[in-house]
């Protein structure tokens, strides 16, 4: 299991750790009395805690990401930053290994493991690049 965060272009590395971290803590607010995704949540927090911080481009991009996170299933949450005007900074979701092990696109499209809306998550996660 595994913590994405889609964090916008235009911050700084530092910043990109640190919206990272807010989400983190709306997760855990958000999901405090979930069954199944707080389960997830706190099987990431507690057996695996790795964090990949993905450049999400422009906030079209992340809220075209956005609508596909909120269908997935996953547990996620968002991050606006109040000192820049509210701006998307972040969407966090956890994500279990089955979508992420995943080295090559033909693997995910013959995989029958995964549902459809599981593989056009996967397909689209591949668009982003490690935020720098």
């Amino acid at each position: 299991m595994r913590a994405y965060f889609i964090n916008n272009m235009y911050l700084s590395s530092i910043q990109n750790g640190i919206q990272a971290a807010h989400v983190v803590h709306e997760l855990f607010r958000k999901y405090q009395k979930q069954d199944a995704l707080q389960y997830a949540l706190h099987d990431w927090a507690d057996n695996h805690k790795t964090m990949i911080v993905l450049n999400g481009g422009m906030t079209e991009h992340m809220l075209d990401f956005l609508e596909l996170v909120q269908d997935s299933g996953l547990p996620f949450a968002l991050f606006n930053e109040p000192g820049i005007g509210n701006a998307l900074t972040s969407i966090g979701v956890i994500v279990p290994e089955k979508m992420y092990r995943h080295d090559e696109l033909l693997e995910i499209i013959e995989d029958k493991e995964l549902s459809e809306e599981e593989k056009r998550f996967v397909i689209a996660m591949k668009q982003f690049s490690l935020a720098k």
